[in-house]
């Protein structure tokens, strides 16, 4: 997030400080087919999260699955993310050797504290989805996608979404993020992306995504990713 001023009680406008926040995963992703219908994939990845002068860190394990079935080769997914440690923030502003409230009479000064922080764990998932080309014409594929959603931190919920392949090289996508989910600020999405085929066996995929978080306004994705 973008930098903002620091509030107190004591300065409510602002003491002249400032704050921003951030969050960033690093990742490193295997995958394999077992046979021409089942295939298997996962990543290992760190986490870090910062707010201010205080931050958190830990690693966590994605893991999928994807069969082909026989059936009009509709495909079936199943995922499980985020499974891994706990975080806890740790900074220098949660050190302090003051009264932190000088309007309670009582208080102690020059005696080294700490704010007590709460672990906290990663947003576990489980993920279970259809997918199925519904147009097969030359030249042109168009896939329907069907999903459900089981969060460990908020109630079931489901996506679904539609792509469009043109001669398997650009391509265009539209979907609705957390049907049934109440109170959901999730909504519209759409996105576009490139594939370019270069070298023995080598793909290049450029994607751009844009979601809609309602009062949260929309958040925008690019991505670059190589298979070989």
């Amino acid at each position: 997030m973008p930098e903002d001023i620091v509030r107190t009680l004591r300065d409510e406008a602002g003491d002249g400080r400032r704050f921003d926040a951030g969050s960033m995963a690093v990742g490193v992703s295997y995958a394999a087919s077992l046979t021409d219908r089942f295939s298997f994939g996962i990543t290992g990845k760190y986490i870090r999260e910062q707010i201010w002068n205080e931050s958190a860190s830990g690693f966590a394990l994605d893991v999928g699955t994807l069969f082909i079935t026989p059936f009009n080769d509709m495909k079936i997914g199943a995922s499980m993310t985020n499974f891994g440690t706990t975080l806890r923030l740790e900074g220098s502003d949660l050190y302090f050797n003051r009264d932190p409230d000088p309007a309670v009479t009582g208080g102690a000064e020059n005696i080294p504290s700490q704010y007590r922080v709460g672990e906290y764990s990663l947003p576990l998932s489980f993920r279970v989805g259809i997918a199925m080309d519904v147009v097969q014409e030359e030249g042109v594929t168009l896939t329907s996608v069907v999903d459900a959603t089981h969060p460990n931190d908020n109630a079931e919920y489901l996506g679904m979404g539609l792509e469009g392949n043109f001669n398997r090289l650009i391509y265009g996508r539209i979907g609705y993020k957390s049907l049934f989910l109440e109170d959901s600020e999730q909504g519209l999405t759409w996105g576009l992306g490139v594939r370019y085929e270069f070298g023995v066996n080598s793909i290049l995929m450029i994607d751009y995504g844009f979601a809609d978080y309602g009062r949260l306004n929309n958040v925008q994705f690019v991505s670059a990713s190589l298979y070989f």
